[in-house]
């Protein structure tokens, strides 16, 4: 049993909008399952918005990602964890494998920090448990911080539905990534006024940011990702097949960068002669960044992705993208015609036809959705991430300054929306 805490609050801090008034007198804590390149660098601009940072994750990485830990002057703790693995059978036809992680230690860190606001990503285990901190130290606030969509929380289970129900009433804000995700919270009962935006920020590293030029049409294109069946790559492949068959006047090359298991598929793909595929397995982010400026085309085909960073990172290039509409960076940042070609991987035929039509497209049209390709990413900075933080810790504070505060209870608003 954890001892009830107590501390006196933190001073009143600068207003949200004054981001160059000096730091958050505060102690925010983050737990989170383990950190990637742009979560990383997310997290070192936190640091500079706060007096203390301190991070904990459960895993320094987990089975399925090769990224290299970084953790130069962060503040990282490994927690006290168990990981079990889960087959995850989504309704859109695909399996992948999905690691549950069991943070058993939490209270224990938490009570070693005495943390004046906790950021806890995902709405699991980690978040029950800061949330049993945070009922026994009434000076301390819990955001949870959700990147999920309604599309990809479908057949998550009835123990994990009934979990993040219940933390609906031991939580003070929740954070959403985007629209699907303030779906999916309020279908769950979380009020619309205790909601957030929090918005993912790519990896400046990885985009391109010189002059882009199309003298011919569409021959390069692009898949940066896991090879996964939830990306959706081998019927996207099959797809490009049917397509250079159709077209034996035009020479494809197709570069996929990153592992997975469906990679031996598609190395051994019967395909046509104008169709080249290279697959270089991972690459660095210097690489990443010189093949979105090389290429003609990204292609993301995925069957559910909670937001798709391949698309921030694609449009900043000022490369266009064939982007699946099951990712909410596709939702946010994709129009069709405008700077990308949208279809649903779900719908007979609709690859095929936005194949014709991205291949199909002039230079000159290609150069002007280029342009539009950058423009609509204007402002989505680590910078502008950081500001998004402050906003939050500082709702938080003004939350514990208040006085105790009143559970997240569905408002009227959103029981007529589940209705």
């Amino acid at each position: 049993m954890i001892r009830q805490l107590t501390h006196p609050p933190a001073p009143r801090t600068c207003n949200e909008s004054e981001s160059n008034c000096g730091k958050i007198d505060a102690h925010v804590v983050v737990l989170t399952n383990f950190l990637g390149p742009h979560h990383l660098k997310q997290m070192r601009e936190f640091q500079r918005r706060v007096r203390r940072l301190s991070i904990l994750v459960s895993t320094v990485m987990e089975p399925n990602r090769d990224w290299p830990p970084d953790w130069q002057g962060l503040d990282i703790k490994v927690q006290e964890n168990r990981t079990i693995t889960r087959r995850w059978r989504h309704a859109g036809g695909f399996e992948e494998d999905n690691y549950i992680h069991i943070p058993w230690d939490t209270g224990l860190r938490l009570r070693a920090l005495r943390p004046d606001v906790i950021l806890s990503y995902e709405m699991g285990l980690r978040t029950l448990f800061s949330s049993i901190y945070r009922a026994r130290d009434p000076n301390c606030r819990l955001v949870t911080v959700c990147n999920m969509s309604d599309h990809t929380e479908q057949g998550r289970g009835r123990l994990r539905d009934w979990l993040r129900s219940r933390l609906r009433d031991r939580v003070d804000l929740v954070t959403s990534n985007g629209p699907g995700c303030t779906r999916y919270l309020l279908g769950k009962g979380y009020p619309r006024d205790r909601i957030v935006p929090f918005r993912y920020c790519h990896d400046p590293e990885k985009v391109y940011d010189g002059p882009r030029s199309f003298s011919d049409f569409p021959s390069k294109l692009f898949h940066c990702g896991s090879l996964s069946a939830r990306k959706g790559i081998v019927p996207f492949c099959k797809a490009l097949v049917e397509w250079c068959r159709g077209n034996p006047e035009r020479s494809i090359q197709l570069t996929l960068a990153g592992h997975g298991p469906e990679e031996s598929v598609i190395e051994k793909m019967q395909r046509p002669a104008n169709l080249e595929f290279r697959l270089p397995g991972s690459v660095d982010a210097a690489t990443i960044r010189e093949t979105y400026g090389a290429c003609d085309l990204v292609v993301f085909p995925t069957l559910a992705d909670e937001w798709g960073l391949v698309v921030n990172e694609a449009l900043g290039s000022g490369t266009p993208i064939l982007a699946s509409v099951l990712a909410q960076a596709s939702e946010v940042l994709c129009r069709d015609g405008e700077n990308s070609w949208l279809f649903d991987p779900r719908q007979p035929g609709e690859m095929e036809s936005v194949l014709d039509r991205a291949l199909n497209t002039s230079p000159s049209r290609l150069m002007e959705m280029s342009e539009a390709a950058r423009r609509s990413v204007d402002g989505l900075t680590v910078e502008s991430s950081g500001d998004e933080f402050v906003h939050i810790v500082n709702t938080a504070l003004r939350l514990r300054d208040s006085g105790p505060t009143r559970p997240l209870t569905p408002t009227p608003e959103t029981r007529l929306s589940l209705k």
